[in-house]
């Protein structure tokens, strides 16, 4: 067999694939991958990554793995602070591709699992054989001559119960115990694993990946993400079956717009008490019509006063400041973000570590600062934790030095001329 394939995001290569393999990435995955033929020869072909990371698992067992282009430790770890991100999943790979971080694993499966418990878990009935003292569904009369012959105030009843106790909730339940066991030194995930374990008690934990894959039932597709998820987990931690191969999904995930949830997630849970963070419903007009609508990636607001704006860049230092000054590109699109929200500061958070000074832009109009800030992801989970908590420190000492120099501008108003902008 061939050699597995690895592509970096926005890397182009010549490879050689064998017709089926063409014909599944072209048919399945053509929104991941680019490709088009590279000669006569009928298995040349030119393969480019797109901006999305993971494992695609190709026909005839080969695996396309394409790595994120800034140096991240841990996917895993950016995964957990954005659980609304739509994941891929696609087909399943050969069982052995398991994550290296079952921790990040493990935050990213318990995020998912508490956005299934909001949509409401599935239930389904069981059958169960009881000696009761009333009556239930129905007698079974042979039992009941042999147990209950001296007892006639009981009685041996088969009857259905609607529950929670499914295969599916059981492989979520073996699967949190699991999680409880890798998530280390993450109180916050510690918690949220005994909520969920409370939501489905009753329910039997099955920790064990079985021989036969589930299949959804029609109405439980909400379900995909998480039990995807356990899967890996418990193969991450070699929880294996007894016999036979089994399978386990491959995971993935866009990276610009992962960067940007990521760190707008951060901010949401790390700022300091009385600064709120809006990542959605918060465009303004920048002219009178309201047609060059402003969106930054993050709106920090004090009350309801915006302080600062915030947009990540998924980019490399070398692609976006070459000139160790953002581009004119970022530099217009966060001056006009800070004219149309009144605020002075405006801070681009890229994927990698920065020395970059604040641009000052002060002409006529009141001052504007531009700072660059990086997040340094190329550590373990815990290492991008205390990244995450440094970069919240530093935008709040930006936004404690500005200070009641803000000047509001009136949203209702237009900022500029029609036809100026």
């Amino acid at each position: 067999m061939a050699s597995d394939l690895h592509l970096q995001e926005l890397e182009r290569q010549y490879v050689s694939l064998e017709p089926r393999e063409a014909e599944y990435l072209l048919a399945r995955h053509s929104q991941h991958v680019g490709l088009r033929r590279a000669g006569e020869a009928r298995e040349a072909w030119l393969l480019a990554a797109r901006q999305f990371c993971g494992t695609i698992p190709m026909a005839g067992g080969r695996r396309l793995t394409m790595e994120p282009k800034a140096r991240v430790g841990s996917l895993w770890s950016l995964l957990a602070h954005a659980p609304e991100l739509a994941m891929v999943l696609p087909h399943t790979a050969r069982h052995g591709v398991t994550a290296r971080d079952p921790a990040g694993v493990a935050a990213v499966f318990v995020t998912q699992v508490q956005r299934l418990l909001k949509r409401g878990l599935a239930r389904g009935y069981r059958e169960h054989r009881e000696n009761l003292s009333s009556p239930r569904g129905r007698l079974l009369v042979g039992e009941q001559l042999r147990v209950n012959v001296a007892r006639p105030q009981r009685f041996a009843c088969e009857f259905t119960e609607l529950g929670l106790d499914i295969p599916e909730n059981r492989l979520l339940a073996g699967a949190l115990e699991v999680a409880e066991g890798v998530a280390g030194h993450l109180s916050h995930l510690h918690a949220g694993i005994r909520e969920l374990r409370r939501a489905l008690g009753g329910v039997k934990p099955a920790v064990c990946l079985t021989t036969r894959p589930l299949r959804l039932r029609p109405g439980r597709e909400h379900y995909r993400a998480p039990l995807a998820l356990a899967e890996l987990l418990l193969a991450a931690v070699g929880r294996t079956p007894v016999r036979g191969p089994r399978t386990v999904p491959a995971v993935l995930v866009e990276m610009p717009q992962l960067f940007e949830r990521f760190a707008c997630r951060v901010l949401a849970d790390g700022l300091e008490q009385g600064l709120t963070v809006r990542s959605t419903g918060h465009s303004v007009a920048l002219d009178a019509d309201g047609r060059a609508l402003l969106t930054p990636d993050a709106l920090i607001q004090r009350g309801r006063r915006p302080v600062a704006v915030v947009d990540a860049k998924y980019k490399t230092v070398a692609e976006a400041t070459p000139d160790a000054a953002p581009g004119p590109a970022d530099l217009y699109q966060m001056l006009a973000y800070c004219v149309g929200y009144g605020v002075s500061d405006a801070v681009l958070v890229y994927p990698q570590p920065v020395t970059i000074q604040p641009l000052r832009i002060e002409r006529e109009g009141p001052l504007v600062r531009i700072h660059c800030l990086g997040l340094d992801l190329s550590g373990d989970g815990r290492a991008i934790y205390d990244e995450c908590a440094l970069l919240c420190r530093r935008i709040g000492r930006i936004i404690a030095r500005a200070g009641d120099r803000v000047t509001p501008i009136s949203h209702q108003a237009p900022l500029m001329a029609p036809g100026r902008v």
